[in-house]
Parts: structure tokens; C-alpha cells; sequence
């Protein structure tokens, strides 16, 4: 008997007490399959410049980026993560949900291996100017048909 694993895209994800939701792009009810997520590098992050945020999130307007309801129900089921995600040392960054921090900085919920040994996992918070360079920070995008 298979589990369908539905998570609801469309409601408000986790905010940090004294953080604010700038901007959800709410994609309805989506079935958590691994094999439907496609990651994204943009070139400016291949060519490891930094600074590089504002311009991936330029690039990823318009396309089916993933929200932070994904972060929240991964890890309340981590063990739905893929386990090629750590292999790859991924830290996989969703920009469907934007966040404002205290301090007026704005910022993006990522995904990553805490700790390989144990294999636990754990949400950070990368503020949009710094940089997310390298090949081991995609976005995560859901396939199209």
C-alpha cells in the first residue's frame, strides 16, 4: 500500500517570530514526488560571482519555483528527503516564499544536510545579497508535463 503525500502549497508556511512573509507564490496542492523536481543553476552561480541572488531571482520570474510549505513538510518527514540530495551535499533553495528578517534584510528558505554522519536535516536562511554561488545550490523548480 502506497502513501500519496499531499502538501498544501497554498497555506502560510513557518515564519520566525519577528520575521514577515513578503512574497508566496502559492502553487495548490502538490503530491511530494521526488521525481517531479528539477533543479535549477543558473549560469551566474556556475561562474561563481557573488551577489548573484537578486539576479536568480530575476531569472526563476515566471517559473514553477517551489514554496516553503515543501521546507516545512520535508522536515516534519525527513525521511521522504531523498537521499541523493545529500549525497550531492545539496543545500536546495526555495524561492516561493520570500521572508523579511528584524532587520529589513530579505531572505530565502533553504534546505540541507546539517550533519552527513547523522544525516540530519535543517532549514537555513540565506539573506538575499549574499551570495549563493557554486554548484551545490540549486533551486528547486516542479517538472512541468
Amino acid at each position: 500500500m502506497t502513501t500519496t503525500n499531499i502538501i498544501d502549497c497554498d497555506a502560510t508556511p513557518f515564519c520566525p517570530e519577528g520575521w514577515e512573509i513578503v512574497e508566496h507564490k502559492k502553487c495548490g496542492q502538490v503530491e511530494w514526488n521526488p521525481e517531479k523536481i528539477t533543479f535549477y543553476l543558473s549560469d551566474i552561480q556556475k561562474r561563481h560571482e557573488c551577489d548573484a541572488c537578486i539576479n536568480i531571482y530575476n531569472e526563476l520570474k515566471g517559473r514553477p519555483v517551489l514554496n516553503a510549505n515543501i521546507i516545512d513538510y520535508l522536515l516534519a518527514n525527513p525521511n521522504l528527503i531523498p537521499e541523493k540530495w545529500a549525497d550531492y551535499g545539496y543545500l536546495v533553495i526555495f524561492w516561493g516564499t520570500i521572508y523579511r528578517d528584524p532587520e529589513g534584510n530579505l531572505c530565502v528558505r533553504c534546505i540541507g544536510l546539517n550533519n552527513r554522519y547523522t544525516k540530519a536535516w535543517d532549514e537555513f536562511f540565506r539573506i538575499s545579497s549574499c551570495g549563493l554561488n557554486g554548484n551545490r545550490t540549486p533551486s528547486a523548480l516542479l517538472k512541468q508535463d
